[in-house]
């Protein structure tokens, strides 16, 4: 069997409609109260936003690589030796205390007592600088295909620029260095909403077996990606869908007959099984591994 095309499914499935639109706004926590990545329900409240954002917002991963060549060109390896993430955003509300948690050197005080009191911000001075790192949480999306989340740790490294002009809006713009925030070196984390889940009323699969192989995690309607394990050359797919549903199986790109018999390559195998009908569709994905 050709290999080419083993993991197309060959069905358009909601995935493949998501269209990411829109700006979004940012929650900071610091990293000292918090040692690892907050929850959404944590970032997301009033008190933890950084202020409205204006001009969007900009995600920019960059790696650095070395490539040994021998001198034939028919040798070659490349090697990815260092990696950035930076993450930067316009900022159009501000007071301050917002120059202070975006700027190292800033130090954001209320000067004066009564009608002469005012807010101050000092900016400057290797020695001030507070080294605090905070986590960066943005979020966008929009009603169709849900909630978008970037969010990483690190600090503003990019200074400050604040034009005061008569015609347009004074928009700080920080720039977060992301730092690895686990063991895995992990510098960024993106959320998308399931777009298969998107459709409440899109048909989900009742059952399905792929002969006596343990699904796992086990099998429930809500859940579209699984794994199994097998040595055998062939096993009998089942997949049980609501009255009035179709069921559509591809297995490393060929089509399947509901109830037929796929024969396994060795390493992952791909089964995509479709159930759809005239409300929508979701998808499910199984690797089949064979040792």
């Amino acid at each position: 069997m050709s290999m080419a095309g083993k993991n197309y499914a060959g069905t358009n499935t909601n995935r493949l409609k998501a269209i990411p639109l829109g700006s979004g706004n940012v929650y900071i926590l610091p990293v000292a109260d918090y040692p690892t990545m907050p929850t959404d329900e944590q970032f997301e409240q009033d008190v933890n936003m950084i202020g409205r954002t204006k001009n969007g917002a900009t995600l920019t991963y960059s790696g650095e690589y070395y490539t040994a060549v021998s001198d034939d060109g028919v040798a070659k390896k490349t090697k990815l030796t260092a990696e950035t993430v930076t993450f930067s955003w316009g900022i159009m509300t501000w007071i301050p205390e917002t120059v202070e948690l975006i700027l190292q050197t800033a130090r954001a005080s209320v000067v004066g007592t009564g009608d002469s009191q005012y807010a101050e911000v000092k900016i400057g001075g290797v020695g001030n600088q507070s080294n605090q790192e905070y986590w960066a949480h943005f979020v966008g999306g929009d009603d169709v295909d849900g909630k978008i989340t970037v969010t990483g740790r690190g600090l503003n490294t990019a200074g400050l620029e604040a034009a005061f002009a008569n015609d347009n809006e004074t928009v700080l713009t920080p720039t977060w260095d992301f730092s690895p925030m686990d063991n895995d070196g992990t510098l960024v984390v993106m959320r998308m909403a399931n777009q298969n889940a998107q459709g409440s009323t899109a048909p989900q699969l009742t059952a399905l077996t792929i002969g006596s192989l343990t699904l796992s995690p086990a099998f429930a309607a809500g859940t579209y990606e699984y794994t199994a394990a097998t040595s055998n050359a062939t096993n009998v797919i089942n997949a049980t869908a609501p009255t009035g549903a179709n069921v559509v199986l591809i297995v490393n790109g060929n089509s399947l007959a509901n109830g037929g018999s796929a024969t396994w390559e060795d390493g992952d195998n791909i089964v995509l099984v479709t159930v759809s009908d005239s409300t929508g569709s979701n998808s499910y994905k199984i690797t089949v591994t064979k040792s």
